[in-house]
């Protein structure tokens, strides 16, 4: 016997699109969050929401109801939106420590629970 579950995915959640667009696979596995909502065509109708997601493109546990979602609701209720982010879980004061010059083979080392995601800008 095979075990079955339902879910709702992120997309059809948020109403991506709001059924006006054709989803790609890289809408599936986009991370959504509040604080940088999905610009047209691929708007959403609501003005704030919670997501549950980590960064290393695998499948999430469900999200549960706890502290944290529990007081963003509380604050929804009582018209005191606050964006809902992964502030909670960063360093306050994060660093990246190595070679001050940009080069092809440096290695730069990130606090505990920084972002690993970066971009360069201009010509090298």
């Amino acid at each position: 016997m095979q075990e079955s579950f339902s879910f709702v995915p992120t997309t059809s959640a948020l109403d991506l699109g709001e059924g006006d667009v054709t989803l790609t696979d890289n809408d599936y596995l986009t991370i959504y969050a509040a604080t940088a909502p999905p610009a047209a065509p691929k708007n959403i109708p609501f003005v704030n929401f919670a997501t549950s997601y980590n960064d290393s493109y695998i499948n999430e546990v469900h999200i549960s109801f706890n502290t944290r979602n529990g007081n963003w609701l509380a604050d929804e209720l009582e018209n005191d939106p606050k964006f809902f982010d992964c502030s909670l879980f960063c360093d306050i004061d994060p660093s990246i420590e190595g070679n001050s010059t940009i080069c092809d083979t440096n290695t730069y080392q990130l606090s505990d629970n920084a972002m690993d995601q970066y971009s360069l800008v201009g010509l090298l």
